[in-house]
């Protein structure tokens, strides 16, 4: 019977796929990663602050910070979302371009039908039927 790897080594396994310098490293352990995880999503990344989540000393998370380049990980996550949150607003842009257009074409296609009212009626003679401007003077 063959040894079947632990989920923790096949979730760091290089051959899973490209790993993103985000990802849990192999030399990290889980507790070294999930403090670097609250410090990556923290709205105001601080030791201190990550160090008292967690009940450790701030010495503590520096070293792993140190060890596992928390600040380097940290860059190129926010690359990453900075370029995600590019990519949604573009979609968001062209998806407004398209209702603009519909909502246009939908103007357009009430004032021809007007026009053509208004032609048919100047055509046959009738009263157009307009409200009479009033002179401010």
């Amino acid at each position: 019977m063959s040894e079947q790897p632990e989920p923790d080594s096949l979730e760091n396994d290089e051959s899973v796929g490209p790993r993103e310098l985000w990802d849990k490293r192999l030399d990290e352990s889980q507790k070294a990663f999930a403090a670097f995880v609250r410090y990556r999503d923290a709205e105001k990344r601080s030791f201190k602050a990550i160090a008292d989540e967690l009940n450790c000393s701030p010495q503590n998370i520096f070293q792993w910070s140190s060890r596992h380049n928390w600040r380097r990980r940290c860059d190129a996550f926010d690359v990453e979302q900075y370029r995600l949150q590019r990519e949604d607003l573009a979609r968001g842009r062209v998806r407004m371009r398209e209702r603009h257009l519909k909502l246009a074409i939908a103007m357009q296609g009430i004032a021809a039908h007007a026009i053509r009212e208004w032609q048919s009626k100047i055509a046959s003679g009738a009263a157009l039927n307009l409200p009479h401007r009033r002179s401010h003077c």
